[in-house]
């Protein structure tokens, strides 16, 4: 999550201020598959990244039950690359649309008490495609995607994931600078463990970068959970 409104103000050796905002992400993937990578959020499988592929896109929520009325917030990315965030009040099993469209969404949160239902953040259309989902009773999303805002420079500082009695893993975390493919930038093994990775030298990511951890197991329905925190530093 970026706090756009808790910053500090750094001075630079051009006797300029920038200001910086530190960014924590999770995720969760419930049962890794044996035969592929999958990233590491609640739905499964490889995030749908091309479905902001184009144009910025409506965003659609719903719950699977009807007593989810409060309101969520989504948080994400407009079709600059800007941030956006909106709060919409959801009437349960029938989907609202938001008022903005988005490039990317990367969190979402429950602002009313406790949700019953799972909830779901779906691209163009009520039935579109996935791309943020929350499991009941958790209130927040658990996706270790993230991409870096227009006019910002991310500076990636550490890393960690773990797994649980008998799980084991092959995590990677990959990154895709604008215009480009996705590629590795580092990994690690976990089994039935904790595995932390910190740089001394941040990892530099440009504006509009891409970041997406995915793992694989060799024990089918291996739990994963991972993490990754950087700073951005806004550059304009």
């Amino acid at each position: 999550m970026v706090d756009f409104e808790k910053t500090v103000e750094l001075h630079n050796t051009g006797g300029h201020y920038s200001r910086f905002h530190p960014v924590h992400k999770f995720g969760f993937n419930p049962a890794l598959a044996s035969n592929g990578y999958e990233s590491i959020w609640t739905e499964g499988g490889l995030y749908p990244w091309s479905a902001f592929d184009g144009n910025a896109k409506a965003i659609f929520v719903k719950s699977t039950d009807n007593g989810d009325t409060g309101e969520l917030t989504v948080e994400g990315l407009d079709g600059n690359y800007n941030k956006l965030v909106e709060t919409v009040t959801m009437t349960g099993t029938t989907a609202v649309q938001l008022s903005g469209t988005f490039k990317r969404v990367f969190r979402a949160h429950y602002v009313d008490g406790t949700h019953a239902g799972d909830i779901t953040i779906r691209t163009e259309t009520a039935t579109g495609t996935v791309v943020a989902a929350i499991t009941n009773g958790l209130q927040q999303t658990q996706m270790a995607v993230y991409t870096i805002p227009a006019g910002f420079t991310g500076y990636l500082r550490q890393t960690t994931y773990s797994c649980g009695k008998n799980d084991d893993a092959t995590v990677r975390l990959f990154t895709r600078h604008f215009g480009n493919s996705f590629q590795v930038e580092t990994e690690g093994k976990v089994y039935q463990s904790s595995f932390t990775q910190s740089f001394s030298n941040f990892i530099k990511l440009p504006a509009k970068t891409d970041i997406d951890v995915r793992a694989i197991t060799t024990s089918a329905g291996s739990e994963l959970i991972a993490n990754f925190d950087l700073v951005i530093i806004d550059g304009r």
